[in-house]
């Protein structure tokens, strides 16, 4: 407690005059005369602890009044936590996130936020260092500046796509104001969601004195788009196309016979009507067809609702015109070459080992090496070199030759093989399901599938990649080696009846087919807004330069990452809007590549963290917790930090001794006794 004019306590030093007065007064006598001592019998005479008692009573109730008197000129003021004389480091944490773009019984959230942001701001001390925090850590706010700079900055604050999750946000206010020497508050301005705003003690500092202050909204009911995904990874024109789609319902409400739609290449191209149960999630599935090869920009739209930026996801996708698959076999194999021969969007090249096209390797979606005799240097060099740009390729070991005919290929790559194939009769037995070519493969998983069986293989150790297919003793039948962007796949049997039934079983189209559009299967259909992680373009790194991404409503300038010789994005953050991008060079109108980007869908959930258990876990963890009005705020702010006036109450104090002291005077009258 601090005192706005202390120089007035110098009055307390006039108490000393009525406690002179009372002494002075309680020993003076009054001399009376009596006629006759007869009358004495009828005076009343005070006993001595009475009186003294109500002297004393008296004499404190006015004291303690002229005490608080003064103390009512001198505004006695409480300060909770004292304001250090060199100022304090304050950081405030704002949401700007989509949810706070509702508007509340304050009107618009995100302002209502910033009023109180305001307020921290205006009752600075002009020694004060402030800083803000937003949801998408926007560093350019992140300094800390005087007082008013803090209030410029603030007015440029807006609302964002992209946020982190409150946990994220205290680490890094914690993390700087650590840094910092000096009195620190922290100050944290949410509708504290429940999706993004999960904090646990590790992510508070107990150090730093702490306020939690609610923006209260209203509670939206709120249909989202959460994701795509196509149900085959063969996509080719003229086919039917299988689009599965998640759509969530954040509402108390149930939905029946709603409306999703299908925009290809800005034409509609197909509807789903789909029911949902409240707070329940719903998949639902678009069929269509194209009857052109390329690039297709997709959109899926929802009926608006009051949170729109959740309604539409965009996408796209390459149909390629044809696969281009070469095999190097002395003989053509006909199970190989009845797979892609007549299939359409796939075409099949042969060559032998004495008679290879290398130029075709560059345009190839996957390499079959079949029975060789023996592994050139040449076609090793070659190999090694498509493998690494990101090829596949896959080999089946020679029936007769020792070691398969792979000797000097495999121990490249860290492969041991056997010289001799062993005879075992060997079932397959496991798969690893979520290898990309096993994937959504199977509609339905039996309890006994049936597998192919080997009568013979190569003994295969391997130390490096991933084992897609073992037999029952444990040992590899197909070994995935990531060779940098590449894929080798080595089977430890040829496609020969008396090694094993593979090439006859139902296992093996699927199987060879998803190995040829694997780099197709890693490619996403859409990114999103905020992503951190650099984003693959699928284009070859090459010195790139001066690139651009670009559409109607805005263009940004990415990083560029050279990763094994792919070229990345980086430097996301300043993208705001959803939507397709084309990447392009700045100097020409070329176009590198097409990105399909879409909000966050973390905060579709509306509902926030109910009061009672945020004023639980605040008072658990010593941070105060504020949810008021904003007028509230103000007035409850000021007593907060630059202190709770208490010059009414020493006021009060003084009516109440006052009324005391006349009480005693009045009524309080010690009991008399006759004497003789």
């Amino acid at each position: 407690m601090t005192w706005l004019y202390p120089q007035f306590l110098w009055a307390l030093f006039l108490l000393a005059i009525p406690i002179i007065i009372h002494l002075f007064n309680f020993r003076r006598y009054k001399k009376i005369l009596f006629t006759n001592l007869k009358f004495l019998k009828q005076v009343s005479s005070e006993t001595k602890s009475g009186s003294q008692l109500r002297r004393y009573l008296i004499l404190s109730a006015r004291l303690l009044a002229l005490t608080f008197l003064i103390f009512a000129f001198a505004q006695p003021i409480l300060i909770k936590n004292k304001v250090s004389e060199s100022g304090s480091f304050i950081s405030i944490i704002i949401d700007n996130s989509f949810s706070m773009n509702q508007t509340g019984a304050e009107g618009l959230m995100f302002e209502a936020a910033k009023n109180r942001a305001r307020i921290i701001v205006e009752q600075s001390n002009k020694l004060d260092r402030i800083q803000f925090i937003t949801s998408n850590q926007d560093p350019a706010l992140l300094h800390f500046v005087n007082k008013e700079d803090a209030l410029e900055a603030l007015d440029k604050i807006s609302p964002q796509s992209h946020s982190f999750p409150l946990s994220d946000l205290l680490k890094l206010q914690n993390r700087l104001l650590n840094q910092e020497n000096g009195d620190k508050r922290s100050y944290v301005i949410s509708d504290f969601q429940k999706s993004k705003n999960y904090v646990t003690e590790r992510h508070l500092d107990n150090s730093i004195v702490c306020q939690f202050i609610k923006v209260n909204g209203p509670i939206v009911d709120n249909l989202s788009i959460d994701t795509c995904w196509l149900s085959s990874p063969v996509i080719q024109k003229n086919e039917t196309i299988l689009l599965n789609i998640q759509i969530s319902n954040y509402s108390d409400n149930d939905y029946e016979d709603l409306n999703l739609e299908l925009l290809i290449n800005g034409q509609p191209k197909g509807i789903s009507n789909f029911n949902i149960s409240s707070f329940d999630k719903s998949t639902t599935t678009i069929q269509f067809t194209l009857e052109n090869s390329g690039l297709h920009t997709c959109e899926l739209k929802l009926g608006g609702d009051l949170i729109p930026t959740d309604d539409q996801l965009f996408f796209n996708f390459y149909i390629k015109e044809q696969h281009q698959i070469v095999c190097i076999s002395e003989l053509i194999n006909p199970f190989v070459d009845a797979i892609f021969q007549d299939n359409p969007g796939f075409e099949i090249q042969h060559n032998t080992f004495g008679n290879i096209n290398y130029s075709n390797f560059k345009i190839s979606s996957l390499i079959v090496i079949n029975e060789p005799k023996e592994m050139m240097s040449g076609l090793l060099s070659e190999l090694d070199q498509y493998l690494k740009n990101g090829g596949n390729v896959v080999i089946f070991p020679h029936v007769s030759e020792p070691y398969g005919g792979l000797k000097n290929m495999l121990s490249t790559y860290g492969v041991n093989i056997g010289e001799k194939a062993i005879e075992t009769p060997l079932k397959m037995k496991q798969l690893d399901e979520l290898h990309p070519i096993i994937k959504d493969i199977f509609e339905k998983k039996n309890k006994q599938p049936d597998y192919p069986i080997t009568q013979k293989k190569y003994p295969l150790q391997i130390q490096q990649g991933i084992t897609i297919a073992s037999l029952e003793d444990g040992s590899i039948f197909l070994q995935d080696i990531p060779v940098k962007k590449g894929h080798l796949f080595v089977f430890s049997v040829p496609l020969n009846a008396t090694y094993s039934n593979l090439q006859n079983h139902a296992l093996f189209v699927p199987l060879m087919i998803k190995m040829v559009l694997l780099n197709q299967l890693k490619s996403s259909l859409y990114h999103q807004i905020g992503q951190m992680e650099p984003i693959s373009t699928g284009l070859p790194y090459q010195s790139d330069k001066d690139l651009v991404l670009v559409n109607p409503k805005e263009q940004i300038v990415p990083g560029i990452l050279n990763k094994d010789n792919e070229l990345y994005l980086t430097d996301l953050y300043e993208l705001t809007q959803a939507g397709h991008y084309q990447l392009n060079n700045k100097n020409s109108d070329s176009i590198r590549a097409y990105l399909s980007f879409n909000y966050d869908r973390s905060e579709s959930d509306t509902r926030s963290i109910e009061s009672n258990e945020m004023e639980t876990f605040c008072k658990d963890n010593n941070i105060e917790y504020i949810d008021q009005t904003v007028e509230s705020f103000n007035s409850n702010f000021k007593n907060i930090k630059k202190g709770q006036q208490l010059w009414k109450w020493c006021i009060t104090f003084v009516l109440l001794f006052l009324l005391i002291e006349i009480l005693l005077i009045r009524f309080f009258k010690p009991h008399a006794k006759l004497s003789a």
